[in-house]
């Protein structure tokens, strides 16, 4: 912003006072278009004194709008990180603010924050509608306005009809949905997601997720949402952020730490990797990212990727295995003594022990 404003001087000066105003009202429109709605500002923790701190002197915003997801392995901080926003674990050093407030020493309470836990902490006692009206009531609200702000959520979840039944009676798809209505209903600032989708299903988590991005781009809740699926950080997020030990690594959109991975702990950890030398120069390849080829047949690499044949880098190999993987196959290439994975369209007519010519462009070079 800083840097900003001293481009605006220069242009009063070049260009007069109309040319700074357009200018200025270029910069709030950004500004706000990208306005934080919590953060993590210098914060420090450790559970016990004496041993390591989990973050250190740590900095995450989450702007109005968005999906956050914090991605990373087991004990990266990503959940300690969703705490200390929630109000569930209070910082050694440093502050949490939520609408530019502070909120570092109140309980989960007493801030706009709701949590979606991984193990949905339903009520069995209380049936749909009454789980769901739980917070509201909390806040004294009178019982025929929770139930049918509660009810009103429900539908938004797909669960009209369900207000009357046990949560015992319902399967873990239908009660991750009443956790997630529960925590819409108080219409938090911010709603915090701990890994909520891991206990479904491969099937019921790609369906659910789908269900909840599309809900949150009806109601623009901010979310910030905590997982070690880099699939699901993809397919969800509107941002991501990659954790490791404690601190962020990169910060952005899926295709761009897919693409532009700042290191190769970033890059690995999206994906497999050919790292091919060729002619002094380091290659890293997706396996989508090399084309194939016989004296019959080419089929192009399958991210897409179009070059000048002239500036193709063709590497002479025979294929070890080959594997049908539905909407693509797995080549395993052995090329100068070392194995390159190769994944292209499903219908590629290549077969194991064949001599073939593996190509991709110099553009990929680092």
């Amino acid at each position: 912003m800083e840097e900003e404003c001293r481009n605006i001087k220069d242009n009063e000066c070049k260009g007069g006072f109309s040319s700074l105003i357009k200018e200025w009202s270029r910069i709030v429109k950004e500004y706000t278009n990208h306005a934080d709605i919590a953060s993590l500002q210098n914060v420090s923790f450790r559970y016990e004194r004496g041993s390591a701190y989990v973050l250190r002197d740590f900095h995450l915003s989450i702007r109005e709008g968005e999906i956050f997801c914090l991605l990373g392995e087991s004990g990266c901080g990503k959940t300690t990180c969703l705490q200390i926003f929630g109000g569930f674990l209070i910082p050694e050093k440093g502050e949490v603010l939520l609408s530019g407030e502070k909120y570092t020493m109140l309980p989960p309470e007493k801030r706009p924050v709701a949590t979606v836990f991984q193990s949905y902490a339903l009520f069995p006692h209380l049936n749909v509608v009454e789980n769901v009206s739980y917070g509201l009531k909390q806040k004294g609200m009178k019982k025929k306005e929770r139930e049918e702000l509660a009810e009103r959520y429900l539908s938004l979840v797909g669960l009209s009809g369900y207000e009357g039944r046990n949560i015992s009676a319902l399967s873990g798809g239908q009660q991750q949905r009443v956790a997630l209505a529960r925590s819409l209903a108080i219409e938090p600032k911010l709603l915090l997601l701990d890994e909520p989708l891991s206990n479904l299903d491969a099937g019921l988590r790609h369906h659910i997720r789908e269900e909840l991005k599309a809900l949150q781009g009806k109601l623009k809740t901010s979310m910030l949402f905590v997982t070690h699926d880099q699939e699901e950080a993809m397919g969800l997020a509107s941002r991501v952020g990659l954790m490791k030990e404690g601190r962020i690594l990169q910060i952005g959109t899926g295709e761009e730490l897919y693409r532009k991975p700042v290191n190769d702990y970033v890059r690995d950890f999206f994906g497999e990797c050919n790292c091919i030398s060729y002619q002094g120069v380091e290659y890293p390849l997706r396996p989508e990212e090399i084309g194939m080829e016989n004296d019959t047949e080419r089929v192009e690499a399958l991210s897409g990727r179009l070059g000048k044949r002239e500036e193709e880098i063709v590497l002479n190999g025979i294929i070890q295995s080959v594997q049908f993987l539905a909407i693509m196959k797995q080549y395993l290439v052995e090329w100068e003594g070392r194995t390159i994975k190769v994944k292209i369209s499903s219908y590629a007519p290549f077969q194991n022990g064949e001599s073939v010519r593996l190509f991709f462009h110099r553009t990929e070079a680092v």
